[in-house]
C-alpha cells in the first residue's frame, strides 16, 4: 500500500522483504526516504537501522519506522537506533499522507547535501601518513568523488586537502572512503569540517546547485555568515 501511494504521488518506490538484501542495497544506493518495518525476517528493523546509521551513504537518510506496537519502550528503542518518524499499523491513508508532507523538509535537505556538482579541483588525501594526489570528479556538501593514482579500502579514514580555486584558502577536512571503483576513483564522505570550511564549501557549491551549468563562483578568502 505504501509503495502504491508513493507511486501515485509521482515517486519512484521499491521494496524488499529480506533484511540482508536491504542492508546490501542501503550500503551502495542513496535513498531519499526509507520505510522500515520494526519486525523483518533475518535482522530486525532496529539492527538494520543501527548498521545503516553507522556507515554508508544513508547515514542521515530520514527513516520512518513501521510498527503496530505503541509501547513507549519500543518507541525509545527505535529512536535510539536512529528512527526519524513512526508510522503505526494498521496504516491509514490520511496518516501516511500527513507523514509524507512532514518529511518533505528533511528529504529536501538531504538531497541538497548529496547533490553532486561536476567540477574538477586539485585535491589530496592522506591515509596513515601516505599522501595521494589527484583531482575531484564531482563535489557535494557531503563528500567528493576523487581520482588519484591508487584506491584505498572502503572504510579507510583520510585527511582531505581540497583546493577550491585560485586565491582560495585550501579546505581541509577529515573523511572516510565510502566506496571505491576500480578505475582509480573513490567516493569520499566528509565527516568533520571546520565551520569556516563548511561555509566556504557551501558558498562554492550552492550557485551551481541552484543554477545547474553555472560556472564556479570567483574565489574569495572571505567567508560570509
Amino acid at each position: 500500500m505504501i509503495q502504491a501511494v508513493l507511486a501515485s504521488a509521482g515517486m519512484e518506490a521499491g521494496y524488499l522483504t529480506d533484511s540482508r538484501a536491504a542492508a546490501a542495497r542501503l550500503h551502495s544506493e542513496k535513498m531519499d526516504l526509507l520505510f522500515l518495518d520494526l519486525h523483518m525476517p533475518g535482522h530486525g528493523g532496529c539492527d538494520l537501522l543501527k548498521s545503516m546509521r553507522g556507515q554508508g551513504v544513508n547515514q542521515r537518510t530520514p527513516v520512518v519506522m513501521i510498527t503496530g506496537d505503541q509501547d513507549p519502550k519500543v518507541l525509545a528503542r527505535g529512536f535510539q537506533a536512529g528512527a526519524s518518524y513512526f508510522l503505526f499499523k494498521p496504516i491509514e491513508l490520511n496518516r501516511l499522507m500527513r507523514l509524507l508532507r512532514a518529511t518533505e523538509a528533511a528529504v529536501h535537505r538531504e538531497r541538497r547535501r548529496f547533490q553532486r556538482v561536476s567540477v574538477s579541483r586539485q585535491a589530496s588525501v592522506v591515509c596513515k601518513g601516505e599522501r595521494i594526489d589527484g583531482a575531484t570528479l564531482d563535489v557535494s556538501l557531503g563528500g567528493m568523488m576523487f581520482r588519484g593514482d591508487r584506491v584505498l579500502e572502503e572504510g579507510s579514514s583520510v585527511e582531505i586537502d581540497l583546493h577550491l580555486g585560485p586565491g582560495a584558502t585550501r579546505m581541509q577536512a577529515s573523511g572516510r572512503v565510502a566506496r571505491r571503483l576500480d578505475d582509480g576513483c573513490m567516493g569520499i564522505e566528509f565527516l568533520r569540517l571546520k565551520p569556516d570550511d563548511a561555509d566556504r564549501l557551501q558558498l562554492f557549491l550552492l550557485p551551481m546547485i541552484l543554477e545547474p551549468g553555472a560556472p564556479p563562483p570567483a574565489a574569495s578568502k572571505k567567508v560570509r555568515t
